[in-house]
């Protein structure tokens, strides 16, 4: 009975891993438009920063303008990524056990961006220097527990990377370089962008 019990808590195991690991690879698509909306507002940063506090007509609403510009591209990507997840759906992808955990995990992981980047901001309670690592810890969190779960290596360990960039902004701090603005962008392009591109082409070979 024992050997039994053994065997199929073994299958069992094995199956989670290999169902964990297939929602890994069928959910490329989602990072690619998180990392290209995040790419969009770091750009749209910039922009703000550089150019459009510098005109007298906007001068002092600039605080405003990053808000509704990050709410608008959030908005956007909670609705591409309901789309995603709906149309995969349909076609006869449902969530197995394990995958609806790591959904879950990055659903928890958004909330808590979300809380961090607009109430925090909005209400004063957090600097606007400290956002940046503050979430780069938040998307640590992420990958390191999803890779931990699908035993991909390479997932968890993009979670070290979040860590590494989160320290490093944390130690440059709050100065008039406003490093976050440059740390954060190539951050989300090597650890979320582009892991997303390569998963999504893994996926479609698969297909």
């Amino acid at each position: 009975m024992d050997k039994l019990e053994a065997q199929t808590e073994l299958a069992f195991i094995k199956k989670a891993i290999a169902d964990s690991r297939r929602v890994t690879f069928d959910y490329g698509m989602i990072l690619v438009i998180w990392g290209i909306i995040s790419v969009l507002g770091f750009l749209g940063n910039f922009g703000i920063l550089n150019f459009l506090e510098k005109s007298p007509r906007i001068e002092g609403v600039e605080p405003n303008l990053f808000f509704w510009m990050w709410i608008i591209l959030f908005f956007i990507g909670i609705v591409l990524t309901a789309w995603i997840l709906i149309k995969k759906q349909n076609a006869g992808n449902s969530l197995t056990y394990i995958g609806r955990i790591i959904i879950s995990t990055w659903v928890g992981c958004g909330i808590a961006v979300f809380i961090i980047s607009f109430m925090g901001s909005k209400t004063g309670a957090i600097q606007t220097w400290a956002i940046s690592p503050i979430n780069s810890t938040i998307f640590g969190a992420g990958f390191y527990i999803c890779g931990i779960i699908s035993n991909q290596k390479w997932c968890r360990n993009l979670g070290f990377g979040w860590w590494l960039g989160a320290l490093l902004m944390l130690f440059v701090g709050d100065t008039d370089m406003h490093w976050d603005f440059v740390i954060m962008p190539l951050l989300t392009f090597f650890l979320l962008l582009l892991p997303g591109i390569i998963i999504f082409f893994i996926e479609k070979r698969n297909a």
